[in-house]
Order: structure tokens, then sequence, then C-alpha cells
């Protein structure tokens, strides 16, 4: 249900009329939207999420702890890791592990989580009883609310909750900006338009005896507006009425104490709603009550110590009545009340009162917000910033900061150009540094890779110079990252190197861990498995030691991976479901496709395909989403596997020819050509094709690929050679093998090529030897080598092979 109208026309009025009419059939939840004087965490949301964890009218005073947060959430049956959306509305701290977590996920995650979060707590509350929700004052919500309002509406369209907003005409959101997002959303829009002389008689007796002529000049003077009329009303009848509302809200004020008068000047500058404690604080009054005001219907009571005007035009009545000296000097004061504890409503103050500490305030302001967050809130502080044409900015921080905020929202190219801006503006080396260093993560993101490497030769002497060793470990980690895509792992593996180094020397865990995990990457495309086990597995002890759970996903999947080769399969599978988790809760997405996929190539491993199929589907559902043709090729090359093992060799060919079209289409040979190729030749029906495959995929091995090509397509090359009973040439593949796990062999690649030397002597020996004997010691040793693997969990690492035992 949509009310709306001008101000003042009896919005609030009809909607507390649905409330009480519903009171007995629904519970009922209030909220509204302010304009000014409010910190972030008062605003609507918090007023809903505070009701919806309430039992009852009388639990109203409660405080809302954190055992109570959680007792609520218990007793609705609702996941106890929704507090931790919750708590940022009730202002309740996180717990270290909770707060790690909420600190590595998305904007975009947090939002969603919290939309779900709500629409939990109101699904729960209205299986037992029926919801109204109202939310006033939609006019003045700004973007991330209306998404958050848009998100409840469609997760509570089929449960028994009404939805009731008013707004007025001017700056209405409805038709903007809620009707595009909800389109086939049942909706009742009652439009007031002003009071028919009937209805304001109606009115005006509804207020008991008031003598006619009175009553009569109110009416003409009200001109159909309800509030002007309710206030003329209470005006004594024996006075001349004021012209306007604004004139009745002076009357009344001449008509109270001067204590009083200063007391609602000073509320009028803090906002609509006011903290009783901090109007006294101001007005030096340590004992005042408004009670006169309230009387005059001024103002009126909320929860214990706090107070609202009656309606905005009340107050702006009183705030425009106000001398603008004196109006700039109660912003100036009430800035210092609020001080550093308060920085938005600081910064709001002195903006009002054009004080030229006013840009700098904002600019503290966005950067406690975006410490807390709360990107939305920085955003509309950033906007407020730009907009001061009275003092001068610090253009270099403003654009500095915009780019951050942009960044952490994914608005990368925004981002690109507000970093771009900052170095233009900065005014000293330390200054230009920080700004390349951000425009260099963004370039990177954007895969702008020669346009990054530019800034960080430019950038990279410059660091050396500095005694700082932290944004030169920043940079040679960036650095680093370059060569990976191209090849050049040895001179990435050195960049990371002295990154490491420089990052330890600074006490900087988060560069260091970056670093550690470049190295690890390095050293699993050069196909040494058991160095890039240690590097990630020191990754992720410091990323849960220090709470970095955004960069934990990422390390985590790739322990996962590295735990495959040492045959910790069972340990390996774990890994890749945290990860999996991990990635899928704080918004990391590729994350969690990559540790999805590597937990489908383990349980395909294990001869798991049903089980290997559901990590592959949901991998690829996000994968597509993302737009990823990388790992959607890497999928299609699992499920042709699933569908291989399952029986579907049809099938199993079209997502094999996909894979490779896919390869093909964005350039992937180097990084999953080989292992794509491998699986190709297994599924070939003609000899010859799968000769040149096998060839193909050697060549392609030869010109320099990721690491993990070698593993997977030497063992299933040898596969595909015993298949074809040519035991010669699966020893070939097995002694490449051997050779590329060099200095540090590993136990899933030692397996492989013992497997497949048993099949080859079984092949060769035990027919050659034409003795029962000699056929039946190959293949005791064959079997053997099977067993160990499938203790191992390798069961169906060669599945047309382990089908043929059957």
């Amino acid at each position: 249900m949509y009310i709306r109208g001008v101000a003042g026309i009896g919005k609030t009025r009809l909607s507390a009329e649905f409330a009480e009419m519903a009171a007995a059939h629904a519970d009922h939840h209030q909220a509204e939207v302010l304009d000014f004087g409010t910190r972030a965490d008062e605003g609507p949301l918090m007023q809903l999420t505070r009701s919806l964890l309430q039992t009852s009218a009388e639990a109203k005073a409660e405080i809302l702890d954190e055992a109570l947060l959680l007792a609520r959430l218990s007793a609705l049956r609702l996941p106890r890791e929704h507090a931790m959306l919750l708590r940022p509305l009730l202002g309740l701290p996180q717990p270290e592990e909770a707060q790690s977590l909420y600190a590595a996920m998305t904007p975009a995650t947090r939002s969603q989580r919290l939309v779900l979060a709500l629409r939990d707590l109101l699904l729960a509350r209205s299986i037992h009883r029926p919801q109204l929700v109202v939310v006033e004052d939609l006019h003045w919500a700004d973007e991330a609310l209306l998404a958050t309002l848009t998100g409840l509406l469609q997760g509570t369209q089929e449960a028994p909750v009404i939805w009731l907003f008013t707004s007025r005409l001017e700056q209405d959101p409805l038709e903007s900006r809620l009707r595009p997002q909800l389109p086939e959303l049942p909706l009742t829009l009652i439009e007031l338009p002003p009071l028919r002389p009937q209805e304001a008689e109606a009115l005006v007796a509804s207020y008991g005896t008031v003598p006619a002529e009175h009553a009569a000049r109110c009416v003409t003077q009200a001109q159909g507006n309800p509030l002007f009329l309710t206030q003329l009303l209470l005006f004594h009848p024996h006075r001349s009425l004021p012209a306007s509302l604004a004139n009745l809200v002076q009357s009344k004020l001449d008509q109270l104490t001067d204590l009083d008068r200063r007391a609602m000047c000073i509320a009028a500058v803090m906002g609509q709603r006011f903290s009783l404690a901090s109007l006294q604080e101001v007005l030096r009054q340590a004992d005042y009550q408004p009670e006169l005001p309230q009387r005059y219907s001024l103002v009126r009571p909320l929860e214990e110590g706090s107070y609202r005007f009656v309606h905005d035009l009340i107050l702006q009545g009183i705030y425009e009545g106000i001398p603008k000296i004196q109006r700039d000097r109660l912003h100036l004061r009430l800035a210092a009340l609020y001080g550093e504890a308060e920085p938005g409503l600081r910064a709001r103050h002195l903006h009002r009162a054009r004080s030229l500490e006013a840009p700098n305030a904002f600019l503290q302001a966005v950067a406690a917000e975006m410490a807390r967050y709360r990107h939305e809130e920085a955003m509309v502080l950033l906007r407020d910033c730009r907009a001061i044409d009275y003092a001068p900015k610090d253009e270099y921080r403003l654009m500095l900061l915009q780019g951050q905020v942009a960044m952490a929202t994914g608005q990368i190219q925004a981002a690109r150009e507000h970093f771009e801006a900052a170095r233009s503006f900065a005014r000293e080396e330390c200054q230009r540094i920080t700004a390349d260093l951000w425009l260099a993560r963004v370039l990177n993101m954007l895969d702008a890779l020669a346009a990054e490497e530019a800034i960080l030769d430019g950038l990279l002497p410059l660091a050396e110079a500095l005694e700082d060793p932290l944004p030169l470990a920043e940079a040679l980690y960036l650095k680093g990252n370059l060569y990976f895509p191209r090849g050049d792992f040895a001179t990435s593996r050195a960049y990371h190197t002295r990154a490491l180094e420089q990052a330890r020397r600074g006490g900087d865990v988060r560069t260091e861990i970056q670093a550690l995990s470049g190295l690890g990457d390095a050293h699993y495309a050069e196909g040494q498995m058991l160095s890039t086990l240690e590097l990630f597995d020191h990754c992720v002890t410091l990323c849960r030691t220090h709470g970095h759970a955004d960069l934990e996903a990422s390390n985590l999947f790739m322990l996962g991976t590295a735990r495959i080769y040492a045959n910790q399969t069972d340990a390996a599978l774990a890994d890749c479901f945290d990860a999996a988790e991990l990635g899928k809760r704080v918004g990391n997405r590729r994350a969690e496709v990559v540790a999805r996929l590597t937990a489908g190539w383990i349980l395909l491993s294990q001869g798991e395909p049903y089980a290997a199929d559901e990590q592959i589907e949901q991998a690829l559902t996000v994968a597509r989403g993302l737009g990823s043709g990388r790992f959607e090729a890497f999928l299609l090359e699992s499920q042709a596997r699933v569908e291989l093992i399952t029986g579907r060799l049809a099938e199993a060919r079209a997502s094999i020819e996909r894979a490779w079209q896919l390869v093909e289409q964005h350039g992937l040979k180097a990084f999953i050509g080989p292992w794509v190729l491998g699986t190709r030749a297994l599924l070939e029906e003609e000899p010859e094709t799968r000769l040149a495959t096998l060839q193909e995929g050697e060549a392609l091995l030869d010109a320099g690929c990721v690491g993990h090509n070698g593993y997977r397509f030497l063992v299933t090359a040898a596969e595909v050679s015993l298949l074809d009973r040519r035991p010669e040439a699966a020893r070939h593949y097995a002694q490449r093998l051997t050779q590329l796990m060099g200095a540090e062999p590993c136990a899933w690649g030692e397996h492989h090529c013992a497997l497949i030397e048993a099949y080859a002597d079984w092949l060769e020996n035990g027919q050659a030897e034409g003795e029962k004997g000699g056929e039946e010691s190959t293949l005791k040793a064959l079997r053997a080598c099977w067993h160990r693997g499938e203790a191992a969990g390798l069961v169906m690492t060669l599945p047309r092979l382990a089908a043929s035992r059957h």
C-alpha cells in the first residue's frame, strides 16, 4: 500500500489509522526516513530491525545486547550467522571471527545477506502472525535503502506481510525507482488531495466545542491542509490567524518561555529526531524537560530519552525563523559536541554552518564510514563534500577516497578515473606513490596490464628511495603478478621473493600473505607441488591468525589443490568445501568457482561422479554468471569426465569439444590446453585422431604451460596409450612425468608413474612370456598398485582403465 500527497496532508495520520485497524490481527513495525540529524546506524533499517527482534510492544524499552540478539534468532529458528549482518544496525560490536568475515565480504554481498537476514526475520514472524511494516517519508530514501526495500518486497511477496509506505509528491521514488524493479507486485496507491470543505468541518468537529466563527476562519485559512488546520484550531480564537504554517509556528514560539524557545531552536538545528541528553548538554540545563513545547503540539516523545517534532514543517518553521548567525553558531556547537565520536554528524553540521573545516571533516567521516564498511554512507558524504563551493578542498584526498569507495563497490572504471585524477593532484612524492599503487591495482582488475606495467616501472624507483618498505613491497608484489600470465614464472618468483622480504621488514602481514601466495602460484606453475603445498599452508595459517578472511578463500582452495598432489585427498576435499563456502559467504565468487572445480576433480578421483557433478554444476552456474570462459572450459573438461564415467559418451564428447572451443576462443592453451587435449584424446574414437591429439598436446607442453598440464596430460596420454596397447608410448609419458617432478617428486605423480609402469609391464611381460607364472606376477604387481591408489583416494584418475578392471 502506498500513500502519497503534499506535506501536512495527513499521510502519517492515515497510516496510523491503518495500523490501529490491523493491531488486533497483525504485528506492527514502524520506521521512518529522516533527512538530517541522525547517525548512520539510527536509520529506518535499524528501527525495523529492533522492532522485528522485539517479542512484544512492552519490550520496546529493552536493550538489545549480544545475548538477547542470539536468543531472539534462536527462538525464531534462524541461522546464528544472521547476527553478523544485524549487529551493525543495532550498534553492537562484532566478535573477532565474525569481524574478519564481515570485513572480507564485498559490499554487494553484505547488502544481499542483510536483505536475506531481514527477510528471514519477517518470514519467521509471519508464520505465527501477519506482519504490517510501515515506512514513512520514502521521498528522503537513498538508493541503498530503496534497494534493500525492493529486495524485501520481492522476498516477502508470498507471505502474509503488508507493506505500507508514505511519500510526498515531490521526490517521490515510486514511478522512477520502485515500480521498474517490481512490475508484478500488487499495489494499492492512495493519493491524498486537500480536504474538501465538509471534510475539514468534520475534522473541526472532532476537536470538541470550537466557536463557529473561529472554526470557519480556520477552515478557510488552512485551504484543505489538515496539519495547518489542526494547528490553527489550537490557536487562541480571539487573535488574528497567521497567514501560513510558518507564521503560526513563530506565533507558538512567542508564547513559550525563553528557555523553551531556546531549546526548540537548538532542537530544530539538531534535526527532526533529537536526543534529550544532547539537547540538555547544548542548552546547559541538565534537568530540562520539553513539557510546554509538547503541550503546544510542537514536539512529541518517542522512546525514553528522545523526541521528535510533530511534523517536518514545524521544524522548518522554527529553523527558518532563527537568524542565520545564530543558526551557524548552533551548528558549530553541535559539531563540537559530536566530535570524533560521530564524524558524519560533525561534518554535516559544519557544512550547514559553511565552516572552512567542513571539507576536511567530510573526508575524515568518509574514512570512518569505510572503516565500518558502510560504503553507501561514504558515497553520500563524498557527494556532499564535492558540492562544497565556499571552502577549499583537498582534491588529492577527495579523489583518492572516491576511488577507494568506487573500487570497494565494484565501480572499477570509475575508480580508475578517480585514481588518475588523484595522481594529477598529488603534491608530494609519497602522495604520488600512494595514488600509483591504487591505480596499478585497478588497472590489473581491468586487465590493462601494459598500462599497469608503465605505472609500476615509474613507481618502483620512487618506492625504493623511501625509507618505508611497505609501498615497495606492494609494488614488487604487483610487478611479480605481471609475469605470471606471460609464463615467465622465474621472474615472477624473483619479484615476489623481494616483495616478501620488504613486507616482513615492514611488518605488513597482508602483503606478506600476498607475496607468499604469488610464490606459491609460481611454484605451482612450474610443477613444484611440495613447495606449493608448504607456501599455501603458511598463507592459510597467516590468514586465520591475523583475520584476513578475504585472502583466505583464494589461498585455501590452492592449499586443497596442492594437497591433491601429496595424496592428502580427504584433507584436500575438506579444504575445497571450506573455500567454496567461505568464497560464497564473502562474495568472492571466483574463489567459490575454483574451489568447487577442484572439489569436482577430487570427487572424480574418488569415484564419486554424481557428487562431483553437483559441484561442477554449481560452479558452472557461477562461472557463467561471471562471464568467465576460462573457468567454464575447465569445468566442461570435468563434466566430460563425469559423463564418461556414468556411461554418457556422446554427451562427454560434446562437452570436451565445447571446452576446447573455449580454450581456443579465450587463448587458454598455455593455461589448460594440454589438460583438455588429453581428455579429448581419451574420448576420441578414431585411433589416428587420438594420436594426433596427443601429439598436439605434447607440443603445447613443450612450448611451456602451467604445471598442472604436465601432470594431467601426461597421465591421460599414458592411459590412452595403454588402452591402445602401446606400452612404450605409455612409458615415455611416465618418464616425462618423472622429469617434470625433478627434485620435488610428489606422491600423486609417483603413484601414477608406478601404475603406468606396472600396466606397461603387464601388457609386455605377461603376454610376451607366454607363461602363466610371469603373467600372474605382473598382474599381481599391477593390482597392488591399483589398491595403493584406491587407499589414497585415486580410484578414477584413469577412468577407462579403471572401468576395464571389472
